[in-house]
């Protein structure tokens, strides 16, 4: 999956929740709570995201969605999830087993509401965090908004995944795993779902 072609899947995804009743809401009533691509995933509108930068590899995530809404009401709490730097989350030593090479040095890259790490040393890799705060419904949402919209229809329908933070969701066609922690959304893509799997498991206790 080319990067603006996840690009343009996760604006839509991200677009659609804004429209439904953005991403953030945990309810119609409660106010504004934050909204991903894709993605995406993401991964990855994302993230969700669904979560990818348009520069990064084929592959890689990219998230170029309209703002969303600032956390109001009830919203997870903890750090916001802007201040994470996806590449503190990952060690060399913590990469290896999955991958079975090294990791290589990554690459930060902003693009609208993603903050991405992409490592290249052991083929498509991108560690990547949704600046905005979400609950277990807005991340709901997300999901279904990138199920029904161009997003799906490139990375395949998602499929809920066990044992994985709070809620999780693979995008098997594209290597893409989602991850919900507390209000954190985290979109891994690589070569396969397994290998996105393995990277998510190393970097949830790293998230806040």
């Amino acid at each position: 999956m080319s990067a603006p072609t996840r690009l343009l899947a996760v604006a839509v995804a991200l677009a659609g929740c804004t429209v439904l009743a953005s991403c953030g809401s945990a309810a119609p009533s409660a106010g504004k709570d934050a909204a991903q691509s894709a993605g995406p995933s993401g991964p990855s509108g994302p993230a969700t995201p669904s979560p990818a930068p348009a520069a990064s590899s084929p592959g890689v995530p990219a998230v170029s969605s309209p703002a969303v809404s600032s956390p109001a009401g009830d919203t997870a709490s903890g750090p916001a999830a802007g201040t994470v730097d996806p590449c503190a989350l990952l060690t060399a030593a913590e990469a290896q087993p999955v991958l079975h090479s090294a990791l290589g040095t990554g690459r930060k890259v902003t693009t609208g509401d993603l903050t991405e790490c992409v490592y290249n040393a052991s083929g498509v890799l991108v560690v990547a965090v949704l600046k905005s705060s979400f609950t277990a419904e807005s991340f709901q949402q997300l999901i279904k908004s990138q199920d029904a919209g161009p997003y799906g229809a490139t990375t395949g329908k998602s499929q809920a995944v066990a044992g994985l933070g709070d809620a999780a969701y693979s995008y098997d066609k594209a290597g893409i795993i989602e991850v919900l922690k507390g209000s954190t959304v985290l979109s891994v893509t690589s070569g396969s779902t397994a290998t996105s799997k393995g990277i998510a498991r190393a970097v949830l206790p790293h998230l806040p």
